[in-house]
């Protein structure tokens, strides 16, 4: 609403505002913009622990549009003055303030010595977002709120309901808005005894309208109409229903990257993305000659479908979605990979080419079934208790999945039929490729006890490395801050970390990040402040601390927005819950593999050779981040993206698995001659060819992710290496070699049985 009578119109409040601006312009002038007010190149990614905040001042009919026009009537003086311009003509807004000086204007703002020569029940406050007509003016409003200054005329619990609706008459978006019972009753007062005034709509200290009352409201139905376009009314019929709730909201997670990180991240990802591109194509044309050449294109019309996927649905991009994309690749190809070795299986036999695609398609479709159902159970989960990034990385890779079958199974198989009716040859091996993994056998299963030997040892001894050295915990494991900050030189992170350590906080970790004139810092100062300040405080602290460090000297504004290149903030709260989460993700994982597997081989040997395998795989990637914590040149953190590879290389080592037991099934329903163990290495060794040559091309696309990406990707990177790794390792020698360990005891179970009777 408008302020009280000793502020009638803008200009005599402007003009309050400015003789108030008299007062110490020396303190003003000299202090540093401060973060965390919401400017134009700050975004939030992440949310709050409840939805509400400053519930706000309810509004009624007309909406008011006010663009600057300077008033030259106006005296200007002090250093208020220098940051703040006039409007003309009365109404609620008193001012605008450019963009660069949102801050510096609140925190002249929340001087004693400002607020005791406004009247007590005088509130000041900043538009929600810039000017239509100028992105870089923010509007001022002077309003007022009870006359004992408690706060609204009324607050957001009153509203029952409010939605984005049309005007019958010509069409326009308006925003319709119900009250209960007891808040319709003191609207209708309100209205009654301010008609013709404005009223303002407030959240988290932020005005998102100002309309004008037109009339007496007597049944606390109210439309609020205006020239906004639905966009808008979507957004003012969110911020009422948002302060229907009765708690506050504040920031407890946020992600902020600056534009000179972000510019990186892309060239990162495309560079990647490309290169992984490149090898994979190169690769299956070595190998298979003509079949890799079809095996490419279904390959590229499989990126261009995820591309018109993920455009469709609106999706954003980001760094761990261009990983997921590029990990999707050198995985699309093992469909194509596990039908190709069963058509020169079928050759090998002597069949036709059309009969051999016919039976090598058939005889494929039970492993590339169950294999990528598995990975869709990871991503399934992945989705649905990831948060941000790793929920876009599993959006990713779902899709990518869906694509990869319909391309290898469908396109495919029309390029091979077509072909094969016009006489086309097709070659499924080179000249040099041609011998490889012919009649392999090599007896894994009596090997199976040197791999218990080898998993032990190494279980052992990552256990010791987790108790002794422990874990390097991200930001998102254990709550606090984290910066990402260049200077103008190279820095050393050990003087940075001990200067931090006596005068900013005494547990700040830093660690060099892409070069040597960047850092992560990574500190818990203040993050139990909830204070909407708190965020400003330490950037301009940690300013402060880091100036002497720069050649030259870099002042707070140009710190925070070109030097300070991204941030990240968790609440100790929410990193609770990342941490619980995480833990629900994998048993969930586990468990519902560990179900498939029984239910779809019937065989429990299988599903518990299986679950066995995937805790051992997880647990080897979790132990060698402890090992080499501090032996590798980028940061090993155990964060939301490490959970993320590690239910990842779950779905690839359990994708490994499935295709050895199934060929495993396939021999066993042939009552194949000989022990189970010769069943079992007949299976392995059958299948080797697919194992080696799907990793290899996995493990391509994830060298590219070490080599081109950033500090942040190689870490991931890395946990992926190591678990494809140990992933292609456990489906022979630990869950092929568990299962042939629980058949030899059932069959002693049964042998025993039989001798009792």
């Amino acid at each position: 609403q408008q302020l009280s009578s000793n502020l009638t119109g803008a200009n005599e409040a402007l003009r309050l505002l400015l003789a108030a601006g008299n007062l110490d312009e020396a303190g003003i002038t000299e202090a540093p913009a401060e973060a965390g007010f919401f400017s134009a190149d700050s975004t939030t990614v992440a949310a709050t622990d409840s939805a509400a905040a400053d519930n706000p001042l309810l509004a009624a009919t007309d909406s008011a549009d006010n663009e600057p026009v300077i008033d030259t009537t106006v005296t200007t003086q002090g250093p208020l003055s220098k940051i703040l311009l006039p409007p003309g003509g009365a109404g609620p807004v008193i001012g605008y303030v450019n963009v660069k000086d949102t801050a510096l204007f609140m925190k002249y703002m929340s001087y004693e010595e400002v607020q005791a020569e406004l009247p007590g029940d005088a509130r000041v406050m900043l538009a929600s977002s810039p000017l239509p007509s100028d992105k870089d003016l923010y509007e001022v409003y002077a309003m007022k709120a009870r006359l004992d200054g408690t706060g609204a005329l009324l607050e957001g619990d009153v509203i029952s309901s409010a939605s984005q609706s049309f005007n019958p008459t010509n069409g326009s978006p308006e925003v319709t808005m119900t009250m209960k019972s007891d808040g319709a009753k003191a609207w209708r007062r309100i209205t009654s005894e301010n008609k013709g005034a404005f009223i303002a709509i407030t959240l988290d200290n932020q005005v998102y309208s100002a309309p004008r009352i037109n009339e007496e409201i007597p049944n606390g139905r109210s439309v609020i109409s205006g020239s906004f376009d639905i966009k808008e009314a979507q957004i003012l019929s969110n911020i009422l229903e948002v302060g229907k709730l009765p708690v506050p909201s504040r920031i407890v997670q946020e992600d902020i990257v600056g534009p000179s990180l972000g510019k990186e991240s892309i060239r990162v990802g495309l560079l990647s993305l490309i290169a992984g591109l490149i090898l994979v194509v190169l690769f299956m044309i070595f190998y298979y000659s003509r079949a890799g050449i079809i095996s490419d294109i279904a390959l590229l019309a499989n990126i261009f479908f995820i591309f018109g996927v993920l455009a469709s649905l609106g999706a954003t991009l980001t760094l761990p979605g261009i990983a997921g994309l590029v990990l999707t690749m050198g995985m699309a190809v093992d469909a194509n990979v596990i039908i190709f070795e069963r058509i020169r299986e079928e050759m090998a036999k002597g069949k036709t080419m059309v009969k051999a695609v016919a039976d090598g398609y058939l005889n494929s479709y039970s492993a590339i079934i169950d294999a990528n159902i598995t990975t869709l159970i990871i991503g399934g989960i992945l989705s649905q208790i990831g948060t941000g990034p790793v929920k876009g990385f599993a959006i990713v890779l779902i899709i990518g999945i869906l694509s990869s079958l319909f391309c290898s199974i469908f396109i495919t198989r029309l390029i091979l039929d077509w072909m094969g009716k016009k006489d086309v040859p097709v070659t499924y091996y080179t000249s040099i490729t041609k011998g490889w993994f012919n009649n392999l056998n090599i007896n894994f299963m009596d090997r199976r006890r040197s791999g218990y030997i080898f998993s032990i040892a190494l279980t052992v001894l990552g256990t010791i490395f987790m108790f002794t050295s422990g874990f390097d915990l991200g930001v998102d494991f254990k709550g606090g801050r984290t910066y990402t900050v260049m200077f103008d030189q190279p820095v050393s992170p050990e003087e940075v970390r001990t200067y931090l350590t006596d005068n900013f906080d005494n547990k700040v970790q830093v660690k060099t990040f892409s070069g040597d004139d960047k850092l992560k810092i990574t500190t818990a100062y203040m993050i139990d402040n909830t204070a909407p300040e708190a965020d400003s405080i330490v950037a301009a602290t940690l300013h402060s601390n880091l100036s002497g460090f720069y050649a030259n000297p870099v002042d707070y504004e140009k710190w925070d927005g070109t030097y300070k290149e991204s941030q990240m903030k968790v609440e100790a709260t929410v990193a609770d819950d990342i941490k619980s989460s995480a833990a629900t993700a994998l048993l969930v994982a586990l468990g519902a593999i560990f179900l498939y597997i029984v239910v779809r081989f019937r065989r429990w040997q299988f599903g518990l050779g299986a679950l066995i395998s995937l805790i051992h795989d997880a647990f080897m990637v979790v132990a060698l981040f402890a090992i080499l914590k501090n032996i590798m040149p980028f940061t090993m953190e155990i964060n939301e993206a490490f959970i993320a590879a590690l239910l990842t290389v779950i779905g690839y080592s359990i994708n490994d698995t499935v295709v050895v037991f199934d060929r495993i099934r396939e021999y066993l329903r042939e009552s194949r001659a000989g022990s189970i163990k010769e069943v079992f290495n007949a299976a392995i060794n059958q299948t080797m060819s697919r194992t080696l040559i799907t990793s290899g091309t996995t493990l391509l696309s994830i060298v590219v992710l070490l080599i081109f990406g950033n500090d942040n990707i190689q870490g991931f990177a890395f946990a992926l290496f190591i678990g494809i790794l140990f992933g292609t390792y456990s489906s022979i020698f630990v869950a092929s070699a568990l299962a042939v360990d629980f058949y030899k005891r059932s069959d002693r179970d049964k042998t025993a049985d039989k001798v009792m009777k």
